[in-house]
């Protein structure tokens, strides 16, 4: 989030505002025979000092390529986290609530 921020110019080492986030939720399902799923819920926190300017779940979901075999569905699931997140935060990114809160 810090470097994505930077490209945007939103990020400063010494703004007030700070940007938190707590997982609320999460899964990653390996089971299926040739697809997994996986979710995420996040509740983001954005403050500046003690006022918060931003409070909210944010929430995504992502399906994979899997297999039924262990030694290639656990891998598979392991991966996926990354694009999983990477949903989380375009998600995040496009609130209306959380892009006012942060300029």
């Amino acid at each position: 989030m810090i470097q994505e921020l930077k490209l945007a110019k939103l990020w400063s080492g010494v703004a007030t505002k700070q940007v938190s986030g707590k997982v609320i939720e999460q899964d990653i399902d390996v089971t299926g025979f040739s697809e997994g799923s996986a979710f995420i819920k996040v509740k983001f926190t954005v403050s500046d000092g003690d006022i918060t300017l931003f409070d909210k779940v944010i929430s995504a979901e992502h399906t994979f390529d899997s297999s039924f075999l262990g030694a290639i569905a656990i891998p598979d699931g392991q991966r996926s986290y990354v694009e999983l997140v990477q949903k989380l935060l375009t998600n995040l990114y496009a609130d209306e609530e959380f892009i006012a809160s942060i300029k």
